[in-house]
């Protein structure tokens, strides 16, 4: 796995995220198995997501255990407002 800096929304979260190549980043990422895409070009790649796709909420502490295994685990938590 390769890893990035956070982007803004996951930085409260965590200081550093997966690197996520968008589908038209696709080509380059793969053009470096034959050698016809640059360095300079694939490092511009390593950035973090764009956040305008993602959601982020709260989901249950659950998820922790590799022996819980459900769908539920991703459900947002009911919170109570403040």
């Amino acid at each position: 796995m390769i890893v990035t800096e956070a982007n803004a929304l996951l930085a409260p979260i965590h200081d550093r995220m997966p690197v996520i190549l968008a589908p038209e980043d696709y080509g380059n990422w793969l053009a470096s198995g034959d050698g016809s895409a640059s360095k300079g070009a694939l490092l511009a790649l390593l950035k973090p997501a764009d956040t305008r796709c993602w959601e982020a909420y709260p989901i249950s502490r659950a998820v922790n255990s590799s022996a819980n295994d459900s769908p539920e685990l991703l459900e947002p938590l009911v919170t109570e407002a403040p």
